[in-house]
């Protein structure tokens, strides 16, 4: 019997000055669309100018929250867990994967699985950075009764872990 094993990553997407570049667009667009709605409740009514602001405001908090994200993979005992973490407070998660299961995990750019690698799917999960393509995996498994493709950027320590509980289909 294996012993319980445990292992955490984050993994941030993209870069401090892209985070500040889409914040300054967001902000940009929100004092342009301001002023439509006064422009608005000018022609049509004193009413609809408030709401449409407060509207946008919530828009722009939701947008704001989401622009800096992170992804955490969590393998705990052949399962692979990948939360988004927004703005380092908000946790969505998105998809479980049993490790044992996986067609086939692989670099992302491994010639001799590519016709595998660049099927079609169900559904594909990006969580990676974004920035080191030479770095991510791809993982094919299901998740339900949809086959799925995870894109991700594991560290060697998680590549070790996932290669001892699936050790066929595991490329390195």
């Amino acid at each position: 019997m294996q012993e319980e094993l445990f292992l955490e990553q984050m993994v941030r997407r993209g870069t401090d000055k892209e985070v500040l570049i889409k914040r300054i667009l967001i902000v940009a667009s929100a004092v342009v669309i301001a002023v439509f709605p006064y422009v608005l409740s000018i022609s049509v009514g004193y009413l609809i100018g408030p709401v449409l602001m407060v509207a946008m405001a919530l828009t722009v908090w939701i947008l704001w929250r989401r622009v800096y994200r992170e992804y955490e993979y969590i393998f705990t005992d052949g399962n692979l867990d990948v939360d988004v973490v927004f703005n380092r407070s908000g946790r969505k998660h998105v998809a479980t994967f049993d490790v044992k299961k996986a067609r086939l995990i692989a670099p992302v750019g491994d010639e001799k699985n590519k016709a595998l690698i660049e099927g079609r799917y169900q559904k594909v999960i990006s969580a990676d950075s974004g920035l080191h393509p030479d770095d991510c995996y791809v993982l094919l498994g299901e998740i339900g009764n949809q086959t799925c493709k995870l894109i991700f950027e594991p560290n060697e320590e998680l590549l070790k872990a996932i290669k001892r509980y699936q050790p066929r289909n595991t490329i390195c």
